[in-house]
C-alpha cells in the first residue's frame, strides 16, 4: 500500500480550499459591498465569489482519505491474514466523530457567543444565523441533523459537516456490501460495487433525480465524494485510470448540458484532474508543500469552522472605529483575514489537535492471538 505521508499536495489543496471559502464569505458580507463594487469585476468573481467551490475540493479529498482509511482495516475479520485486524464500522465512526465533533462543538459555542455580541451591539434579538434560538435547534446541531429537521444553521458552514457524516455512513454501507462480494467473486467484483455506487450518484448531476435548493441529504453531492474514493483506488493501482477518466468526463457532460450546481460539478472535475496530474507526474509529495500551504492545510478545518463569526466581529469593530470609505474597508478586510488566521491557529491547538490525538487512540479490540500479533 502506498504511504499516506507522501500526500503533502492534499494538505496544500485543503488549505487553499479553506482560504477560498474565507474569501467567498468576505465578498458576501454586507460591510464589504462597497469594496467589492470598487474592485475589478473579474477579480471579485474569480478571486472571491468562486471561493464557495472550495467545498467541492473538501469533498473529493475526504472521499480519497476515507477510502484510504476504510481500506486499511477490514470491516469483517480477514481469516487469510489474521494480522490485519477487523475494524467494525462502529469503531470507524467513533474515530471520525472524535476527530470532528469537539472542534465542531467549540465552533457552535463561538457562533453563539458571536450572535450574543451582535445582539448586544445592534440592540436586536438574539438570533444566531438570523433565526430564533431554541433548545431543539441546539440539540439538532449537536447531532448534525439541523437541516434535515428544517432548522437554520447557527453558522452556515455547518451544513457540510452533516453531509460529511452522511458520506461516511454511506461509504461504510458500500464497503459492507463490497467485502462479501469481493470474498466470493474476487477483487474485480468488489471494485464493481464501489464503481456502481459512484455511477448511481450521477442521477443527480444529470437531473434524473431533482432537488429543490440545497439538499440536506448527501445523495445530491455523492458524485464529488465518490470521485475521491475512485481516485484513491486509482492511486493504489487497483482501478484503471480509464474508469476515473470516464467518470470525470461524465461530470463535464452533466455540467455542459445544464445539470444542477454546475460550478460544483466543474470544481469536482478540476480537483480530480489536479490529483490525477499529480499522480501521473509523481508530485503528490511536492506540489503545494511550501510552508504557507502546509500551515493553511494544518489549520484548514479550524479556519473553516470559525472564520465567519471572526470576520463579522472584526468588520463590525472596524466600521465603528474608522471612516466610511473603500480604503478603510480594505484595511478591515486585511484585519479580518489576519484575525481569522491567528484565532484559527489558537483554536487548532486548543480543540482540534487534542481531538486528532484522541481519535488515534480509538482502536478496535484485537481478537488476534498474541503469538499471531507478535509473529512468534
Amino acid at each position: 500500500m502506498a504511504d499516506r505521508r507522501h500526500l503533502g499536495f492534499f494538505d496544500g489543496l485543503r488549505g487553499v480550499a479553506a482560504f477560498a471559502v474565507v474569501l467567498y464569505h468576505i465578498s458576501g458580507h454586507e460591510r464589504m459591498q462597497e469594496l467589492m463594487a470598487a474592485l475589478p469585476a473579474p477579480l471579485v468573481e474569480w478571486g472571491f465569489r468562486y471561493g464557495l467551490l472550495g467545498v467541492a475540493v473538501f469533498f473529493v479529498l475526504s472521499g480519497f482519505v476515507i477510502g484510504y482509511s476504510l481500506d486499511r482495516w477490514r470491516l469483517a475479520a480477514d481469516h487469510e491474514n489474521p494480522e490485519r485486524r477487523a475494524k467494525p464500522f462502529g469503531v470507524f465512526l467513533v474515530k471520525r466523530l472524535v476527530r470532528l465533533t469537539p472542534p465542531y462543538y467549540a465552533a457552535i459555542a463561538v457562533a453563539l457567543v458571536a450572535a450574543i455580541g451582535a445582539a448586544v451591539e445592534s440592540g436586536e434579538p438574539f438570533e444566531p444565523g438570523l433565526a430564533p434560538f431554541t433548545i431543539g435547534r441546539l440539540v439538532a446541531h449537536l447531532f448534525y441533523v439541523q437541516e434535515i429537521l428544517g432548522y437554520v444553521n447557527f453558522n452556515d458552514v455547518f451544513w457540510t459537516l452533516a453531509i460529511e457524516l452522511q458520506f461516511y455512513i454511506a461509504l461504510i454501507v458500500v464497503w459492507l456490501i463490497k467485502e462479501p462480494v469481493e470474498a466470493r467473486w474476487g477483487r474485480t467484483a468488489g471494485l464493481a460495487v464501489i464503481v456502481a455506487s459512484a455511477v448511481a450518484g450521477l442521477a443527480w448531476p444529470f437531473a434524473l433525480v431533482t432537488v429543490e435548493g440545497r439538499s440536506p441529504w448527501f445523495m445530491a453531492l455523492w458524485y464529488s465524494f465518490a470521485s475521491g474514493v475512485m481516485l484513491y483506488l486509482t492511486w493504489q493501482g487497483r482501478l484503471p485510470r480509464l474508469v476515473i477518466g470516464a467518470y470525470t468526463a461524465a461530470l463535464v457532460v452533466a455540467a455542459a448540458i445544464g445539470g444542477p450546481n454546475q460550478g460544483f460539478l466543474l470544481a469536482t472535475v478540476a480537483t480530480s484532474g489536479a490529483i490525477l496530474a499529480a499522480m501521473e507526474l509523481g508530485r503528490l509529495d511536492q506540489w503545494l508543500t511550501i510552508r504557507p500551504f502546509r500551515f493553511l492545510g494544518r489549520i484548514s478545518y479550524s479556519l473553516y469552522l470559525i472564520h465567519t463569526p471572526i470576520l463579522g466581529a472584526v468588520f463590525t469593530v472596524m466600521a465603528a472605529i474608522g471612516p466610511t470609505n473603500v480604503w478603510w474597508d480594505l484595511v478591515a478586510m486585511t484585519a479580518g483575514v489576519v484575525a481569522g488566521l491567528v484565532l484559527s491557529t489558537i483554536f487548532y491547538h486548543l480543540f482540534e489537535l487534542p481531538s486528532i490525538r484522541l481519535s488515534k487512540r480509538v482502536q478496535p479490540r484485537s481478537r488476534v492471538p498474541e503469538m499471531a500479533r507478535t509473529g512468534m
